[in-house]
């Protein structure tokens, strides 16, 4: 009996679990590719799991196991009304926060069928317990089950189901899985009719029936609101990090099942472990280890150097993989009795709901940055058990908040004597000549003790003859500065040993690990340059603006876009002149002509525009993705240039006299200049807005951060592009990117759609970055060869790119992000 219902349980969790990924799968071209579709959908299946739950929870109390159970199988026919899953056409409105649209997309689209599926595991395992089983008492074993097969459906989806289906037959699979999760649950209600029920107790023998008399008395206790509430953040934490984590994986690499799924896997493998009938991984090895790897984190929490990036989205996952055992194992020791089941679910389910909402919905409206992620990993660590009482509890409260903000301000005032530590040598001390550089010349050694870390760099040369996923060298190619620790690090390395300490004091700990993170934002984050700061659906967008002395008394003024942690693009300015008013010395200043960052002169966007357009024969000219407008330098009066942008703050930024004036400049040239917002591909579709042939150069400069949208680079988006570019038009495609290889990508579609590509992956000499240029790396699709020009010559620096049979053909069904990783290629020659 217990096998049936276990299995039909793993049953719909998979079913549950493969339809999130599939149907983001299906709405992320929509908007635009941003991590931020995955969060939404995430809190709409809480959302609809919540509901499945109250569906379960009072559906049971108040027909009954036996009735509900007749009635459940009625509201199991109602899907088959929307079955199988699709979407219907059209995109979000343009200029407005798609949140609500893709809200009511999903509850048009898939919220029946997620609804009914959802409910199994909490209205399952209540039949199972009214059947008299003697696993019936304790029938928590079979969550455990459901949670595998969640794991396994999350897990096979990128590596089974999504390389080898495309999306409709994934939805037609999807609907005959559904149908057998119908047989199978019929089959647990038919079962449960035939079950004595829970009556078999009154017949057990007299020193059995006081031992259930106890039981029964025990299971009927109310759970205190204290504990209800402790059931809240208990669950409340560990769905507000799982969503927190997975923004950081894939906002600088990309948005793609894989990065969605490993946290989530995570997320419900600690289920799995801490309801499981057999003891894993010990709740206490978990409370232990969660200090070491908190602190760390903190210390580290706001890098994404690229060499290292592995290993921070390691020590990520790991830190939310153990804080989250410790969140779940405190739930799994304080659950009720089987009588309050369903209740207990409730509050899991409300705790993860509001989790969900605080960080895709609440979030996004009450802090400009992302703070969400670090401020929850400090709360989390104050719902850790305390080993012991403290002896004074009154005077254990008051150190609880008394001493981390005493840790902040010791803090404050080791970086200020850091770095003023050049006023301090005229005092008196006795560390001898060099004074006060002695104390910190020390300083990193007491925190980070860099000649051990020198010393593994060098030594350790044995561990890159281990076959590992890294690829290459990977510990070679980490520079000797990398591994040194710098000022910064020794000084919220000490902060963090502080902080260490408070472990045994939940609340004392959870704000001691606040304070280390709010010293690195408060002393050593960016925010004294940051003019401008604003966040939407589509991320967190910054302008920075930075003054260096020229010569004759003339100063520099630079403005650089920042979205998440990548530069998108720059302008200078001169001033010859004082201005009192910051915010007015821009306005001021000569605004630079000359096109920097990505589009130099001698890059590879001024190489097309030099040698492949004239005014004459490239009239319409198209840009997805409008960034700082920096591309409008390039064109031409008489010119019409068209930019596709999802992000209206992207478009208010860029058109913001007081930020950048490359757009405005442009007009006031006699440039045509229009901005289509909302996504392009839906955009381009539409052959009223963008006629076909239209076009005679097209750009693709979008991203997200450091990721570029994959639908753009797909074998539909390339021969979208070219259906709307004329016969001699240009499709210029910009690839740089820290941590994928893109350039296989394009080389693979080229070949497959008969189309000439070259990559040119241009570097900076010293002259050049002085001057403002940025690396950057460009391909370029054209039909005929001829239409190249001087850039076929095999002497320049556009090469063809050969094709890798690793990486595959991408479509919007299909794409292959691991095999394209530096993580796992780095080394090789086309880099």
């Amino acid at each position: 009996m217990q096998w049936l219902f276990a299995f039909t349980l793993l049953v719909s969790a998979s079913l549950l679990f493969v339809v999130q990924p599939m149907f983001a799968k299906m709405v992320l071209p929509r908007l635009g590719g941003t991590p931020a579709v995955w969060n939404t959908c995430m809190v709409f299946y809480q959302a609809v799991l919540l509901g499945g739950y109250l569906y379960a929870h009072l559906s049971t109390r108040w027909l009954g196991t036996r009735r509900q159970a007749l009635a459940h199988l009625a509201v199991l026919c109602l899907p088959w009304l929307v079955l199988p899953i699709g979407l219907a056409s059209g995109g979000p409105p343009g200029g407005e926060n798609p949140i609500p649209w893709l809200l009511l997309l999903m509850t048009a689209s898939v919220g029946l069928p997620f609804f009914v599926v959802s409910a199994s595991a909490p209205m399952l395992q209540a039949w199972f317990a009214d059947t008299g089983h003697p696993s019936a008492r304790d029938p928590y074993f079979l969550y455990a089950a459901s949670n595998l097969g969640s794991m396994a459906a999350l897990l096979g989806y990128p590596l089974v189901i999504e390389p080898y289906l495309p999306l409709a037959s994934q939805a037609f699979w999807w609907t005959v899985g559904y149908g057998a999760l119908m047989v199978l649950t019929a089959g647990c209600a038919w079962v449960l009719w035939r079950s004595p029920g829970n009556r078999v107790a009154v017949l057990a023998a007299p020193a059995e029936a006081a031992t259930a008399e106890c039981e029964r008395q025990e299971a009927t206790a109310e759970p205190t609101l204290a504990l209800r509430m402790r059931w809240l953040a208990l669950a409340f934490a560990p769905s507000s990090l799982l969503l927190g984590v997975t923004t950081f994986i894939s906002t600088d690499i990309a948005a793609f099942p894989l990065l969605w799924v490993i946290p989530l896997a995570l997320y419900l493998l600690t289920f799995v472990l801490v309801f499981a009938r057999w003891t894993i991984l010990p709740h206490r090895w978990m409370v232990r280890l969660q200090p070491f790897l908190v602190i760390v984190l903190a210390i580290l929490f706001f890098r994404t150097t690229a060499s290292w990036m592995q290993w921070l989205v390691l020590l990520h996952l790991a830190t939310f993989f153990v804080t989250t055992m410790v969140c779940h194992g405190e739930l799994a020791r304080s659950r009720p009795a089987a009588s309050h089941l369903t209740e207990f679910y409730i509050w899991m389910s409300v705790g993860g709901v509001l989790g969900g909402l605080f960080n895709a919905l609440v979030a996004p409206l009450i802090f400009r940055e992302v703070w969400e992620y670090p401020l929850v990993v400090a709360a989390a660590c104050m719902l850790r058990p305390a080993p012991k009482p403290a002896r004074r509890p009154a005077v254990a409260r008051w150190l609880d908040v008394v001493l981390p903000m005493l840790l902040l301000f010791g803090l404050q005032i080791l970086y200020a004597l850091y770095y003023h530590r050049d006023r301090l040598n005229d005092l008196p001390t006795w560390f001898g000549a060099e004074r006060w550089d002695y104390a910190w010349d020390w300083l990193n050694w007491l925190a980070g003790c860099n000649w051990v870390l020198e010393w593994i760099r060098q030594h350790l040369l044995w561990v890159n003859r281990i076959p590992v996923w890294f690829g290459g060298e990977p510990w070679q190619w980490i520079s000797a500065g990398e591994w040194r620790m710098n000022s910064e690090t020794a000084i919220l390395a000490l902060g963090g040993l502080v902080a260490f300490g408070f472990q045994n004091r939940p609340v004392r700990f959870g704000f001691g690990v606040a304070m280390v993170l709010v010293a690195k934002l408060w002393l050593f984050g960016s925010a004294s340059n940051t003019i401008y700061e604003d966040r939407s659906f589509f991320g967190v967008i910054r302008v920075r603006e930075y003054v260096s002395d020229l010569e004759d008394g003339v100063k520099r003024i630079e403005h650089t876009l920042v979205h998440g942690s990548t530069n998108h693009g720059a302008q200078w300015a001169e001033l010859d002149k004082d201005v009192a008013d910051r915010r007015l010395r821009w306005l001021e200043a000569k605004k630079g002509r000359e096109p920097i960052t990505y589009y130099f002169r001698t890059g590879p966007v001024g190489q097309v525009f030099e040698n492949l357009t004239d005014p004459v024969q490239t009239k319409e000219i198209g840009v997805i993705g409008l960034g700082t407008g920096t591309t409008a330098a390039w064109a031409k009066p008489g010119q019409r240039l068209t930019y596709f942008e999802i992000d209206p703050m992207i478009v208010r930024v860029s058109h913001a006299a007081q930020l950048f004036t490359w757009v405005n400049d442009a007009r006031a040239n006699g440039v045509d200049v229009r901005v289509e917002l909302g996504d392009a591909r839906i955009t381009l579709e539409d052959d009223e807005k963008v006629p076909p042939g239209s076009l005679d150069l097209l750009i693709v400069d979008a991203f997200s951060s450091d990721a570029i949208p994959i639908h753009l680079l797909t074998k539909e988006a390339i021969e979208l592009y070219f259906r709307k570019l004329s016969a001699n038009g240009i499709l210029l495609v910009h690839i740089s990117n820290r941590h994928l290889r893109l350039a296989p990508v394009l080389g693979n579609l080229a070949q497959e759609l008969g189309l000439v590509c070259r990559r040119c992956d241009d570097t900076v000499t010293d002259e050049e970055e002085e001057a403002g240029k940025f690396a950057s790396d460009w391909v370029i699709l054209v039909r005929d060869e001829k239409r190249l020009g001087s850039l076929a010559d095999p002497k320049s620096n556009w090469k063809p790119i050969p094709y890798d049979p690793k990486v595959g053909l991408w479509t919007d069904d299909f794409s292959n992000i691991v095999a394209v990783l530096r993580w796992f290629r780095r080394g090789t020659g086309d880099d």
